[in-house]
């Protein structure tokens, strides 16, 4: 994961795959991270924002500190 970049993916407005999963940050200012797997760049605006994470990146960003998946 790297943080900046330019944003792929923002908000909840994202569409679903099969596998995909939504996340919520719950830390302060934005969060931006890249996924490996697609290179997408998750851009979570703020605390209590929510993005959909393509499936492939799932695992990776379920590592990150101050994000969790909203069930």
């Amino acid at each position: 994961m790297r943080q900046g970049g330019v944003s792929h993916t923002r908000g909840a407005g994202a569409s679903w795959s099969p596998g995909s999963m939504q996340f919520e940050f719950t830390g302060s200012g934005e969060l931006y991270a890249t996924g490996p797997m697609t290179g997408s760049v998750y851009v979570f605006a703020g605390s209590g924002s929510r993005v959909v994470v393509h499936s492939d990146d799932v695992a990776s960003l379920a590592t990150i500190p101050n994000l969790r998946p909203v069930r």
